[in-house]
């Protein structure tokens, strides 16, 4: 899925993440991945419809899926 580019040269360091830097880190190769696509449209509709006849703003909703759909 992610092909290696490049040539490693030197040595490596290793850095912790914190929680918060995780869950950035995941929540932006979930959003930016193209074979997850289909799951992120299916989960738009899935809020389109779970809102009672409600229309609910495009802006909300990308709110949702950047907040809920990672989850």
């Amino acid at each position: 899925m992610f092909p290696q580019q490049g040539k490693p040269v030197g040595g490596s360091t290793t850095e912790p993440l914190t929680t918060l830097e995780k869950t950035q880190a995941h929540r932006y190769v979930l959003l930016n991945c193209a074979t997850v696509k289909p799951f992120i449209n299916e989960f738009r509709q899935h809020i389109e419809r779970s809102t009672r006849g409600r229309r609910v703003s495009t802006t909300e909703v990308e709110k949702r899926v950047s907040k809920e759909f990672p989850d």
